[in-house]
């Protein structure tokens, strides 16, 4: 006979693990603007694995517009609660508004999501904001694990300090029956050498100022806005109750974001072996990105801690910055 206490913790786990289901997105065509690079470029960490992402070529042009056209349309769904969004879609599904008045507010709640984002850009001083939504969206489409806590939409309360990771994103594992922590960072320079630089950086002073304890006390603090339901908050809680013992083990694990220029794009997309060539140059940048990554780990004795590193390639970081601020309507450029 099975251990009832076993069934319970199982029937627990799958509420949690279906009620992030709910909140997941698939991220329909986002695979039309952004693309894997299939380097087979490796980590000599073993707790750090690799990423490589472009965007999408158009005649052996980078497709800047649609990229900056994806990382606006993800704007509400990072910055507007979940539950907000589902509320509305509740209302609509079950009568209680019209299509007209549906639209209307999803439209309102955009340009509230938009002024969320840009006053809380200005406060922090930041200049890589269209790295906080990339990691955003990579975290959930590429690693499955859906944005718990809308931290923008507490950044602009003047109570609430802006620090902190990007993003918090988590995930079930069934198979290990394991809960994954994701604490973002996210960093858009010019320069690859001082993105892998001051990404280690963030990465150390999350580990040295217990970041992750910080981020976890923020989303029991804001359970209610996790678009979860009651049954799963309350099994993610326990979860995170040094008090109780756990359901689940559980895995922090920071994902990094490096967008940077490339070389690369300044081959001729006119000649005839453009493909074999920008491979080639983009390669070599990326393993000597890891290679810098890697041994500034290990100099600042990181390698225990289980990292997600993304490099994302462009064509100029610059024109990216602008164009998104202009998608936007931030008028400040």
């Amino acid at each position: 006979m099975a251990d009832t206490s076993e069934i319970a913790r199982k029937a627990a786990v799958q509420a949690l693990a279906d009620d992030l289901l709910k909140i997941s997105l698939n991220h329909p065509g986002v695979d039309a603007r952004i693309k894997p690079l299939s380097f087979a470029t490796k980590s000599k960490h073993n707790r750090t694995s690799l990423q490589f992402f472009h965007a999408t070529m158009v005649d052996n042009q980078p497709s800047v517009d649609d990229l900056v056209g994806i990382l606006d349309n993800k704007l509400l769904r990072f910055c507007i609660p979940s539950e907000k969004t589902r509320s509305l879609a509740d209302e609509f599904d079950h009568g209680k508004i019209s299509h007209e008045q549906y639209v209307d507010r999803i439209a309102d709640l955009q340009s509230k999501a938009r002024r969320l984002f840009i006053s809380s850009q200005k406060a922090s001083k930041r200049s890589g904001e269209s790295g906080e939504l990339l990691l955003y969206l990579l975290s959930e489409w590429v690693l499955g694990a859906p944005q718990i806590l809308a931290k923008m939409s507490l950044k602009t309360n003047p109570g609430m300090p802006v620090h902190g990771a990007d993003g918090i994103h988590i995930s079930v594992d069934l198979m290990s029956d394991r809960l994954m922590f994701y604490f973002g960072e996210s960093k858009v320079y010019k320069s690859v050498k001082s993105a892998v630089s001051d990404a280690v950086s963030s990465i150390e002073s999350f580990v040295s100022r217990s970041g992750a304890q910080y981020e976890i006390e923020l989303l029991t603090t804001h359970i209610a806005l996790s678009g979860l339901g009651t049954e799963a908050q309350k099994v993610l809680l326990d979860i995170l109750d040094p008090y109780t013992e756990s359901m689940l083990d559980r895995r922090n694990v920071i994902t990094g974001l490096i967008v940077f220029d490339s070389e690369a794009y300044k081959v001729a997309p006119d000649s005839g072996d453009f493909v074999s060539n920008f491979n080639e140059v983009l390669e070599a940048e990326i393993e000597a990105a890891v290679e810098r990554f890697d041994n500034d780990v290990a100099s600042r004795s990181l390698e225990a801690h289980h990292i997600v590193l993304f490099l994302f390639p462009i064509d100029s970081v610059a024109t990216l910055r602008q164009k998104f601020h202009q998608r936007i309507g931030w008028q400040d450029v």
